[in-house]
């Protein structure tokens, strides 16, 4: 997935990055392999499981100059994913953010809600980003949408058509796509369909990950405890 191979500051780092943690090192002399930047802590639509409700977040958004200050530490990490408590789409800087990491050899990556993406398609590929995850609930706008308040499934699924459509009129094998799944009792049944989904969109994985409660009322939709019907969904899909 990388745009090309690994340089030979960044494989020296690996390995000695790979060596600290075998070894149990306290004192750590490698810089780290990958780097998150939190573009922001906004977010544009509102999903029923969100962490953001349980806490106070103040509407802030990273400038551009953290760039200058990591600059050696871009020289020698493999990825940078550009995610966090917000959606990262709405930094008006993200596309300066992405011009700026395809100036070094990294992996460009970033999460997103897809509801902006339209407006970056141009960018994905002028500079050559390697991966986008879109969080999607559901396989239709009618559970999608009512987990994802707001994110309107049906735009999400045409900027995703408009990305695959242009990868293919250029001919080029980024950025890989993939949807992230948040599986809860409410839609873990959908997950077939969800791979049906990306299969027809000519998306590269559905990757799943479970619930965390992060109050109360949404423990009910936790599948802790339930490894029956996550078996049961997961040998049909």
């Amino acid at each position: 997935l990388f745009k090309s191979a690994l340089d030979e500051t960044q494989q020296k780092n690996s390995l000695l990055n790979m060596q600290e943690m075998e070894s149990g090192a306290v004192k750590l002399n490698a810089y780290p392999r990958r780097i998150v930047l939190e573009m922001t802590s906004a977010c544009n639509i509102k999903c029923i499981f969100c962490g953001r409700d349980e806490a106070e977040f103040n509407q802030t958004y990273l400038k551009i100059d953290v760039l200058d200050k990591l600059s050696n530490a871009l020289k020698h990490c493999e990825e940078v994913t550009l995610f966090g408590w917000g959606e990262p789409t709405i930094n008006p800087k993200f596309s300066q953010f992405l011009e700026r990491l395809n100036q070094t050899n990294v992996r460009k990556y970033f999460v997103t809600n897809g509801t902006q993406l339209h407006k970056y398609i141009e960018d994905i590929f002028k500079y050559k980003v390697d991966i986008i995850a879109v969080s999607l609930d559901g396989a239709d706008s009618k559970v999608n949408d009512k987990i994802r308040v707001g994110a309107e499934f049906t735009r999400i699924v045409d900027n995703i058509k408009a990305i695959v459509a242009k990868k293919e009129a250029l001919g080029v094998d980024y950025p890989y796509l993939n949807f992230v799944f948040v599986a809860m009792e409410s839609n873990i049944r959908e997950l077939p369909k969800m791979i049906q989904l990306a299969k027809t969109l000519k998306m590269q994985e559905v990757k799943v990950v479970f619930l965390t409660a992060f109050s109360q009322e949404m423990l009910q939709e936790s599948l802790y405890n339930k490894q029956t019907l996550v078996k049961e969904v997961f040998e049909a899909s």
